[in-house]
């Protein structure tokens, strides 16, 4: 029985996409959700031997998964990983080769810049993370090779002006790549404005639910994806047939997730800016942050997650994590679950104290990723723990 891919129609809007293209229907059977192919190993295809063979190198859940994400960022192609940092970690292992130049940022997620200045410099591989935000552009050069941003930096949410960062890597013949997870593609699209690739942990919004770890590469150079599934199939990246599932089930619902935890998160970031016992507040689409005119022209919405300043030290912040109720305290974002963190000890707790200090990233600061509980719960819950300092 032949497999079936739903072909998005050309003027599919977003949502549609989400939901139905790259499903896998049958005939046969009459199913309507892709289902989950657990086998490890495969009839080898007469005559083809780019067939389904081993599980490591591709799967009819792995691809309907790729499928969808391919349509959704507007990509002729995906590949999918087992996380985010497998998908980062063999973009780079795949495009980079020794005494060639990775120029990126140090506003970026914790783990990203550690791969970044401890693993990649191993392999005499040049790092210059010299740049915050926008003044990445100043640090590329014609020995630039690949350029490594962030849509909304973790966890200070500065928005690059991506566009600009674009122009100027194709200008000296570097390729781009934005890590999205952040934004989702429901807030922006970097292939429309010419990146080379764009990179999400799936684990986050994609997926939704806290339920599942994954990762995602797009990008419209076949030849580059065609590579880099090689690179996933030496490495053994791949996700297993249940995670794939379970991000494809997460993915249908992207949109009208994405959209409330925009305005809910605005919402929040709006109490908090008034709030007496809260110092600063971080989140794009208020006026105060320093990235809202970059946010407004870019961004459709500024996502879920907002950080924020107590008054006070960091164990006032600590303080604040072990009070509240709703929200939960853990590391992550992105999910059903309101979640809190704390930077400096949790997602960055391994850049270097000078680097955070240099960044903004106090032991005051806490991150909260909006989850999809009612406002108003989650107001009162942020209020009542705030009045304990």
């Amino acid at each position: 029985m032949e497999v079936v891919f739903v072909e998005p129609e050309r003027d599919w809007e977003e949502e549609t996409k989400l939901i139905h293209a790259g499903e896998y229907r049958d005939e046969g059977t009459g199913s309507i959700v892709t289902p989950i192919y657990v086998s490890v190993i495969y009839r080898y295809p007469e005559g083809n031997p780019y067939g389904y063979k081993y599980a490591r190198n591709s799967s009819p859940t792995i691809e309907a998964l790729e499928k969808k994400m391919g349509a959704v960022e507007n990509a002729e192609d995906a590949v999918s990983f087992s996380s985010g940092m497998a998908g980062i970690s063999s973009t780079m292992f795949t495009l980079l080769s020794p005494n060639e130049k990775l120029v990126t940022t140090k506003d970026i997620y914790g783990t990203s810049y550690e791969f970044f200045t401890k693993v990649l410099t191993k392999f005499g591989i040049k790092v210059d993370e010299k740049a915050i935000g926008e003044k990445v552009i100043e640090r590329m050069d014609k020995n630039t090779k690949v350029v490594f941003v962030e849509t909304i930096s973790n966890p200070l949410l500065i928005v690059p002006p991506i566009d600009e960062i674009a122009k100027v890597a194709k200008e000296v013949g570097a390729l781009l790549l934005v890590d999205n997870t952040f934004a989702t593609p429901i807030n922006f699209l970097p292939l429309k404005v010419d990146a080379y690739a764009v990179i999400h942990s799936a684990s986050k919004y994609l997926a939704g639910h806290n339920d599942a770890l994954g990762g995602i590469v797009a990008s419209n150079d076949k030849k580059f994806t065609s590579s880099l599934r090689n690179t996933r199939r030496m490495f053994g990246g791949i996700p297993d047939a249940q995670q794939a599932y379970f991000i494809i089930r997460g993915l249908k619902t992207l949109h009208v997730r994405v959209k409330y935890q925009n305005e809910v998160a605005l919402e929040i970031a709006k109490f908090l800016e008034d709030h007496p016992k809260v110092e600063r507040v971080y989140y794009p689409c208020l006026p105060s942050h320093p990235s809202y005119e970059t946010a407004k022209r870019l961004l459709k919405g500024c996502g879920g997650v907002i950080s924020f300043e107590v008054k006070g030290n960091g164990f006032d912040a600590i303080k604040i994590m072990k009070k509240v109720k709703v929200i939960q305290r853990t590391a992550s974002l992105g999910g059903v679950e309101s979640i809190i963190t704390h930077p400096a000890t949790m997602t960055h707790h391994t850049v270097p104290p000078e680097v955070r200090k240099e960044l903004g990233i106090k032991d005051n600061l806490l991150r909260l990723s909006v989850g999809l509980e009612n406002v108003e719960d989650l107001i009162n819950d942020l209020d009542q723990a705030l009045s304990t300092l």
